[in-house]
């Protein structure tokens, strides 16, 4: 088949177009997965879902709708996010995801070292269970973060949009 310059520009208006009505119906998502001590569970947020801290669990309502799911912290060991974007045939293509973190040593006694694949300083901020604010700053991969100041207890640290939870002795 011989296939002209006309033609040519006509496939690709509609195949343009077709790709530009896909890409309109694919439907951005976040994806919760969490890890514990044993396994790692995954939980697509419908953008009315909701996640949060009650007590000593995690909330998981994927749809906002009230059905909820529980998880207790002192099980998780961490929590990652990812936006994806799934198509109208199901296919999903991750759009971001939050770097790999690694924390040593947990529990804490004074400090605490975070490893991860961002090569530039980064932003931390640590909070306790009830979500209140007790230290924040800029640290680099590998530098130690003073934990000290801070009584024993339960922490979560975020950087990015990756939370790991941190006990102190």
């Amino acid at each position: 088949m011989d296939i002209n310059k006309k033609t040519f520009k006509i496939l690709g208006v509609i195949l343009l177009s077709s790709c530009l009505s896909e890409s309109s119906n694919a439907e951005s998502l976040t994806k919760v997965v969490v890890q514990h001590d044993s396994s790692t569970d995954s939980y697509t947020m419908r953008e009315s879902g909701k996640m949060y801290f009650s007590n000593d669990h995690l909330i998981i309502d994927t749809l906002g709708n009230g059905n909820i799911l529980s998880k207790p912290i002192r099980s998780i060991t961490k929590l990652n996010f990812e936006v994806v974007q799934k198509s109208t045939a199901g296919e999903e293509m991750v759009l971001y995801s939050t770097p790999s973190l690694f924390t040593f040593p947990n529990p804490v006694i004074d400090y605490v070292t975070i490893q991860t694949d961002l090569q530039v300083p980064f932003d931390f901020v640590v909070y306790s269970v009830d979500g209140k604010i007790l230290l924040q700053g800029v640290a680099k991969n590998g530098e130690p973060i003073d934990f000290s100041s801070l009584p024993n207890g339960v922490y979560f640290i975020k950087v990015n949009q990756a939370i790991i939870k941190i006990n102190k002795l």
